[in-house]
């Protein structure tokens, strides 16, 4: 480890394997905020920021979006949404007014599918006595009840009685970069930033990855800032990085209302009707 002072800011380095592990320790012994810019966040580490959360430590999180989707191994799938889930919780709420609509759609829908099939069994018995007009028009009195099953029961889909607001435990900005011409892929600045604030008192700066690997296994660069100025600075920069979208060429943060449309399609089932509480 090497102790330096550079712009009237003093600090030390660290070079080497392990250069996170006093990194992890000071956030998971922190007492009262947490900022965490990062890449690159692995399913453990995760959950040391949830815990730290729940301890009453203020948290907040700007990530990337390079390893979503990468996750091949099925227990990280599994940890990944586990985790993301307790991130993003979704609260469901229920319009009485609505659900006795659905329910009165689907007692005329189940009644008309009901009749329908006496009446099927009703036209069996007349075919084999051969009560022609009798049939023709138990055949047109069976068309009309399917129909009237059908469309009470399509409208009886469309019925929204539930709906979701969602609620994150801390602060979360996700980093997208994106391209304006489909798969060809524009020059953009992606976030590679790893900045690591402890209770504005302390900041790391450097290589370190907040994954299993980045603080544990690679040869990385740690920076620490004990200074106040330092770390005063450097907490400017993250809340400004924070707010200020248009700081990035090329690339923006996932929006809250995408956000919302994320969680609700990858993390959590949103039925908008009882009918579809069991369906995939």
């Amino acid at each position: 480890m090497l102790e330096f002072k550079k712009n009237n800011v003093s600090c030390d380095i660290y070079v080497g394997t392990g250069a996170g592990t006093e990194l992890v320790a000071a956030i998971g012994n922190a007492a009262e905020s947490v900022d965490v810019v990062t890449p690159y966040i692995s399913n453990d580490l995760v959950r040391k920021l949830i815990d730290v959360r729940n301890r009453g430590v203020k948290v907040r999180l700007i990530t990337g979006n390079g390893d979503v989707g990468r996750r091949t191994n099925p227990r990280e799938t599994r940890e990944y949404f586990e985790n993301a889930r307790l991130l993003i919780s979704q609260k469901r709420t229920e319009d009485s007014v609505a659900r006795k609509r659905w329910e009165k759609l689907k007692r005329v829908s189940n009644y008309c599918f009901v009749a329908s099939i006496c009446v099927f069994l009703f036209l069996l018995v007349i075919g084999l006595h051969n009560f022609v007009p009798t049939l023709w028009w138990g055949i047109l009195l069976l068309v009309a009840l399917l129909l009237a099953a059908v469309v009470t029961g399509g409208f009886a889909e469309d019925v929204k009685v539930f709906s979701y607001e969602y609620e994150e435990l801390f602060p979360v900005k996700v980093f997208k970069e994106y391209s304006s011409r489909g798969n060809i892929r524009d020059r953009v600045t992606t976030l590679h930033s790893k900045i690591y604030i402890i209770d504005n008192k302390v900041a790391y700066l450097g290589s370190v990855n907040f994954t299993k690997s980045g603080t544990k296994y690679n040869f990385e660069t740690r920076i620490k800032v004990n200074d106040s100025a330092g770390v005063n600075a450097i907490k400017a920069d993250v809340d400004r990085l924070f707010h200020d979208h248009s700081l990035v060429r090329n690339a923006r943060f996932v929006e809250n209302e995408y956000l919302k449309r994320w969680w609700q399609k990858v993390l959590y089932k949103a039925p908008i009707n009882p009918g579809k509480l069991n369906s995939k």
